[in-house]
C-alpha cells in the first residue's frame, strides 16, 4: 500500500516506485484523506523530477536547470521553501525557455538592478505614515541572485556536463555589503526576552543557551539523543559530525520532554487550527517557527 501509518508515528507515510526509483517519506498528516492527497502530489513531483533529470544537457533551459537543481540538492537545504521561491524568481525573470548558456554578464547586471529595486519584507511591514519602504538589502540581493545563479551554473558544469563559452564573471555583479553589526544586550533586555518567551518554546531556547549549537543543529530528533552514551550526535554544517555531551543541565532540559512527540524533541502547542494543524495539539518546532518567536 502506498499510504500507511507506521507504529511509532502519528503521521501517515507514502511509499511508491517510479521508473525503478523508490520514493518514501512522511505526509505530515494524521488524516488518511489528506495523506492520500499529499501522496498524489509527491507522485507528481517525482514524475517532474525524473523528467528533468532525463533532459539533454545540450539544450538546458533555465526552467529545467533550476528544477533539476532543486530536485537534486535544493529540497534538502535548511530553508528549502525560501530557496524554491528564489529559483522560481530566476526562471520568471530570464524566461523559462531561455537557454542557460545564453545568459551573460549583461543579463546578470539587469537581474541585480531589478532585484535591488524591490521592497524587502521589513519595508512591507512599515508603520503607516513612515518613510519610504526599505529596499531589499545588498546581502539578500547577492544571495538570491548572483550567488544562487552561480551555484546553479556550477552544478550544471560539474555534475551535468554542461559547457559555457561566455559564463558571467560573477564577482563583478556582487554588491558591497556593510560590515556585520554586533548587537549586545543592555541592562534589563535579557530579562525582558526571558519574560516574552512562550512556555512551550522555553525548553528550546534553554537548550540553545546550554549547547551553543547553531539553529539548525538545535532541531533535535530523539534518535540523535543517546542516553546510555551520555551524548547527542548531530550532523552539522558541511556534514560535520557534532557530539554534544549530555551535561546535567541539558539532561534537565530534555527529560521532561519525553513522550511529547515520537520523533522530535522540541514541540509547541498550536494556539489555533489551520489546515492540518489542530488547536491544542503538539507539533515539532521548526526553523521558521523559532525565527518568528525570536
Amino acid at each position: 500500500m502506498s499510504v500507511y501509518r507506521p507504529r511509532n508515528s502519528p503521521f501517515f507515510h507514502f511509499d511508491f516506485w517510479l521508473d525503478g526509483r523508490r520514493f518514501v517519506g512522511s505526509t505530515r498528516s494524521t488524516e488518511i484523506r489528506q495523506a492520500r492527497a499529499v501522496e498524489r502530489l509527491k507522485r507528481d513531483e517525482a514524475r517532474a523530477a525524473l523528467k528533468i533529470e532525463a533532459a539533454p544537457v545540450d539544450c538546458l533551459t533555465v526552467d529545467v536547470a533550476v528544477g533539476r537543481f532543486y530536485a537534486e540538492v535544493g529540497q534538502y537545504y535548511a530553508d528549502a521553501k525560501t530557496l524554491y521561491g528564489y529559483l522560481d524568481r530566476l526562471a520568471e525573470f530570464f524566461g523559462r525557455t531561455t537557454r542557460l548558456d545564453a545568459i551573460g554578464d549583461d543579463d546578470v547586471a539587469k537581474l541585480v538592478a531589478w532585484r535591488r529595486g524591490q521592497v524587502g519584507h521589513a519595508g512591507r511591514r512599515r508603520a503607516k505614515g513612515a518613510a519610504a519602504p526599505a529596499k531589499v538589502s545588498a546581502a539578500t540581493v547577492n544571495r538570491s541572485t548572483v550567488e544562487l545563479l552561480r551555484t546553479v551554473f556550477g552544478r550544471a558544469r560539474r555534475s551535468w556536463g554542461a559547457r559555457f563559452l561566455h559564463e558571467p564573471v560573477w564577482h563583478r555583479h556582487l554588491l558591497p555589503e556593510p560590515q556585520e553589526r554586533v548587537r549586545e544586550l543592555h541592562d534589563g533586555e535579557a530579562a525582558a526576552i526571558e519574560d516574552a518567551i512562550r512556555d512551550d518554546y522555553r525548553p528550546f531556547f534553554e537548550f540553545v543557551r546550554a549547547s551553543g549549537l547553531r539553529l539548525n543543529e538545535c532541531l533535535l530528533k530523539w534518535s540523535e539523543v543517546n542516553w546510555g552514551a551520555g551524548q547527542i550526535v548531530k550532523t552539522g554544517k558541511d556534514d560535520r559530525r557534532i557530539v554534544v555531551p549530555l551535561t546535567p543541565t541539558i539532561r534537565a532540559i530534555l527529560l521532561p520532554l519525553r513522550g511529547h512527540h515520537p520523533e522530535s524533541v522540541f514541540t509547541y502547542i498550536a494556539r489555533k487550527s489551520r489546515g492540518t494543524c489542530k488547536k491544542g495539539r503538539r507539533y515539532p518546532v521548526t526553523r521558521e517557527g523559532v525565527k518568528t518567536r525570536w
